[in-house]
């Protein structure tokens, strides 16, 4: 113990010292508090669209042929595999929401589409062709 000092100094001066410690303790807390926050909002606005979903089409159908994702905005890139132009479409409740057709052979398609909760059919290739399914999930918000 440094006794050149008198012991309200050093008092007074271990004061200075942990209130300058517990303002850094503080600040961080409030900027891992402030970037948690941050990140909740654009995690809650990103998860609303759902991008670069690429599905492949071929004279058999879709790859993947089965998809499951959560309600929002969806963009679908459409690869037709096949030497034929093909279409391409979501339906729900046999009516369609969306699609692409007579897309040619060894191109793509972009298709964006609202993706609301429920179960959706997918034409690969023609109404002949195999069908595939899009299970779309509610977006759930958690509030703190």
């Amino acid at each position: 113990m440094d006794t050149t000092k008198p012991a309200s100094t050093m008092a007074a001066s271990r004061g200075i010292g942990n209130t300058y410690s517990y303002g850094i303790a503080i600040g961080i807390a409030l900027a891992i508090g402030g970037f948690e926050m941050a990140w909740n909002v654009h995690a809650r606005n990103t998860a609303m669209t759902m991008a670069g979903i690429t599905i492949s089409v071929d004279g058999s159908g879709c790859t993947p042929s089965a998809l499951k994702m959560r309600a929002g905005t969806a963009t679908y890139n459409i690869v037709n595999r096949s030497a034929q132009p093909l279409d391409w479409q979501i339906l729900r409740d046999g009516e369609v929401v969306a699609g692409q057709t007579g897309i040619a052979p060894g191109t793509a398609a972009a298709v964006t589409q609202e993706m609301i909760a429920g179960d959706y059919q997918l034409i690969c290739g023609s109404t002949a062709a195999p069908k595939g399914e899009i299970e779309v999930l509610p977006v759930t918000i958690i509030q703190r």
